[in-house]
């Protein structure tokens, strides 16, 4: 398993994923999405994907979904990718 981890200010922004649902079910390959509250203003976002081919697939189509949220940015996202070496 392949994660992309994206950070953002938080607000009053989760009726915005909810309205991408749909949309974001039908990715290939992405397997679950999870937003993290780390503080009163800031969350964070970690998708996890199949694979890397899965989520270098899905790139575009994702980014196209990140830049409806622009409006909850504070900066451009932050992202970083990595392979699962341990899970319970």
């Amino acid at each position: 398993m392949t994660a992309r981890i994206t950070s953002y200010s938080f607000d009053e922004m989760t009726a915005y994923p909810d309205s991408k649902r749909t949309l974001l079910n039908n990715i290939v390959g992405l397997n679950s999405i999870k937003v993290l509250r780390l503080s009163e203003n800031q969350a964070m976002i970690i998708a996890e994907y199949d694979n890397a081919p899965s989520l270098d697939a899905a790139t575009s189509e994702i980014m196209g979904i990140l830049q409806g949220m622009s409006i909850f940015m504070t900066a451009a996202p932050s992202t970083m990718q990595g392979e699962e070496v341990w899970q319970m």
